[in-house]
């Protein structure tokens, strides 16, 4: 894979003999909340040609955010998620059973975003299985992370995001966020 960045957002593309696992990807990333990681979801199953639309059709983006105890930064989170110029997303948020306020900080959220936020509240062991059961549960073309004390430099990330992904050669790009 060769890594580029332009105009606000990197991209991902795969030389002829070179295979890499989603796994392989994540190792060297000590940190998975230091970058918002898109990958097609398709992919995962690799079938990338299946999940690449139409270009008169939006690209739907699965926003997942895992969180215990973030009361302090969830709504930042939360906030820039909202703020986007891209608006078909998904955003699901997986709590493991947060007991600070977080709850009742996401809960006003649900309405503002008109069925687009799905808010999971379950015992998991720890963020890889909340980002998991968020994974197993988009549907959109494009999976994306974003933990809950992350947020995105600027409002147009995901539109970036949603128009790199037409580019049928890329398999994975990543947005400006801060933490």
């Amino acid at each position: 894979f060769v890594f580029g960045y332009a105009d606000g957002y990197a991209e991902c593309r795969r030389n002829t003999a070179e295979t890499v696992t989603f796994m392989q990807l994540l190792q060297p990333i000590v940190r998975l909340c230091e970058i918002f990681v898109v990958i097609l979801h398709r992919c995962i199953s690799g079938t990338i040609e299946a999940a690449i639309r139409d270009k008169k059709n939006m690209v739907k983006i699965s926003l997942i955010t895992a969180t215990k105890n973030q009361a302090a930064t969830i709504e930042d989170t939360i906030r820039s998620v909202f703020h986007q110029t891209h608006t078909d997303i998904e955003y699901i948020i997986v709590d493991g059973n947060s007991t600070d306020n977080t709850s009742e900080i996401v809960k006003p959220w649900i309405a503002r975003f008109d069925g687009r936020l799905k808010y999971v509240v379950e015992s998991d062991n720890g963020v890889f299985e909340a980002i998991n059961k968020g994974i197993m549960s988009a549907t959109g073309d494009v999976v994306g992370l974003l933990h809950a004390d992350d947020r995105f430099s600027c409002d147009t990330v995901l539109e970036n995001v949603a128009a790199a992904m037409e580019d049928s050669s890329l398999d994975m790009v990543y947005g400006d966020i801060h933490y």
